[in-house]
């Protein structure tokens, strides 16, 4: 449309300078010169407008696996604009968005603020951006493009998978019921009964009908499970993960690992992230939802980039297990080298618990020969059956140790 307009205006630029060159008449020449300018001034307006254009970008810092979430963005004009506006945000790769309001077309205005919702597809570490502004010059002779670098960084949390078979496997592992003394201050999560307030208590527990009986301040008592220490191990070795993303056996192991520690965690256990580069809080044992969150965050920027191998890891790591603990690996296969692990653990009093995430409908001969192995030595094994289309995952069997 803009190389149309500005056709329009050369051919008459030509033709009154043939005229005016056929009649003689300064008045023409003058109309030309008015006439080649009008593209000129419009097109030193646009540039003016489009230098002093400047966009925020308000997004969350974390998002949920497949939860949709809002982004906004601000872009705010210092001169106005007559053309027409048309902004888009650059989205990441595995964020889809619900609706195309990333992509909008304003008319002129000072200020722009619109909102968009995108689905994170993947676990992962994403940078939102640039912003690409694109406008015309008051007359639409041309069209004027910019990208501005903002970026916005999200961490996308793996979301929590959940097999019932498998929790009621791993609720024998994080320890037995044991009861809530009469100093304790927490909550747990199963009633035991009434007692006398106690400086401390939270008011929330007073136990209004006994209160009126008595006459006396009487708290609800709970009982909750023996704290447990429960390490979380994956094998991120280089070369190791199968399937195509987004639905990976890293991927899996991810949402497994995030499903575990949630558990763990409401059992009142403490809970640790362990693969070769992880860092931070999820690094060390922790209970509560703080810890949750942090073995969240290890895991959305979890990859398969390492060199160490998933037993070695482990051996290198022992001593920085208590015993009495249990460690919990998830593995697309089972090493060579782990039953060596797994007596390591034995003789520490350390239990082990194996799961093989496994998108295939087939062991293979060589790992199920491992599989005896390990059973035999006192480790349990658990193989969970994943789809690769969907996400969906399965306890094909377990072996006890």
């Amino acid at each position: 449309m803009g190389r149309l307009k500005l056709s329009a205006v050369f051919v008459s630029v030509l033709f009154l300078l043939a005229v005016a060159a056929v009649l003689n008449g300064w008045q023409l020449y003058f109309m030309a010169t008015a006439l080649l300018a009008v593209p000129v001034v419009s097109y030193v307006l646009g540039v003016l407008a489009i230098s002093k254009i400047r966009c925020k970008r308000e997004a969350p810092e974390y998002a949920g696996e497949s939860e949709p979430i809002e982004v906004s963005v601000r872009v705010e004009c210092k001169h106005q604009i007559v053309g027409p506006i048309h902004i888009r945000d650059t989205l990441p790769k595995w964020f889809q968005p619900i609706s195309e309001e990333e992509n909008v077309e304003r008319h002129s205005a000072m200020l722009i603020t619109f909102k968009y919702r995108v689905l994170p597809m993947k676990r992962g570490a994403y940078k939102l951006g640039p912003v690409e502004v694109n406008l015309t010059d008051p007359l639409g002779f041309f069209n004027f493009k910019r990208r501005h670098r903002i970026f916005s960084d999200i961490i996308v949390y793996p979301s929590p998978l959940r097999i019932p078979e498998l929790e009621a496997r791993l609720g024998g592992a994080f320890g037995e019921h044991q009861f809530e003394g009469t100093g304790a201050k927490g909550s747990g999560v199963d009633f035991h009964g009434v007692r006398n307030y106690q400086p401390g208590d939270d008011l929330r527990r007073v136990h209004w009908r006994s209160t009126a009986r008595h006459r006396k301040l009487n708290v609800i008592e709970f009982e909750h499970r023996a704290g447990q220490d429960t390490v979380i191990a994956i094998n991120v070795k280089k070369g190791s993960q199968v399937g195509t993303p987004p639905l990976t056996s890293l991927e899996y192991s991810a949402k497994l690992a995030a499903g575990i520690s949630e558990q763990a965690l409401s059992q009142g256990n403490s809970v640790r992230l362990l693969y070769p580069g992880v860092s931070g809080r999820a690094s060390t044992l922790g209970s509560g939802i703080t810890q949750f969150y942090a073995i969240l965050e290890a895991l959305a920027v979890m990859e398969t980039n390492e060199r160490e191998s998933l037993s070695g890891m482990l051996q290198r790591e022992i001593e920085s297990i208590d015993p009495n603990s249990v460690v919990i690996c998830l593995s697309p296969e089972v090493e060579d080298d782990m039953l060596e692990c797994v007596e390591l653990f034995n003789s520490r009093s350390i239990k082990t618990l194996l799961i093989l995430v496994t998108l295939s409908s087939t062991l293979s001969h060589v790992t199920q020969m491992r599989i005896s192995e390990l059973a035999s030595r006192g480790s349990s094994i658990a193989v969970v059956r994943c789809s690769a289309s969907e996400v969906m995952a399965e306890l094909e069997y377990q072996y006890a140790g």
